[in-house]
């Protein structure tokens, strides 16, 4: 048998606002993906407050989602 236990690592999608932080869930949850939304440090001085969507898979569909809807995305880590 095997016991090996396989854990799912974060996905994080950087956006500049809060705002784009709730509209990118918003859309993503139309799509069956789910994500959770966090404060991240600032990415630079000139973007504002950051704000991260966290995902535990599909990050890459989720991506190319919210690119196809006009949503800014600031960093893929």
């Amino acid at each position: 048998m095997n016991n090996e236990v396989k854990y799912m690592t974060k996905q994080f999608i950087s956006v500049s606002s809060i705002t784009y932080a709730m509209k990118a869930k918003s859309i993503l949850r139309n799509y069956g993906i789910y994500a959770d939304i966090v404060k991240t440090s600032k990415i630079s001085d000139s973007k504002g407050c950051g704000y991260s969507l966290v995902l535990l898979k599909n990050a890459d569909k989720a991506v190319s989602i919210l690119k196809e809807n006009n949503i800014n995305i600031l960093a893929v880590n």
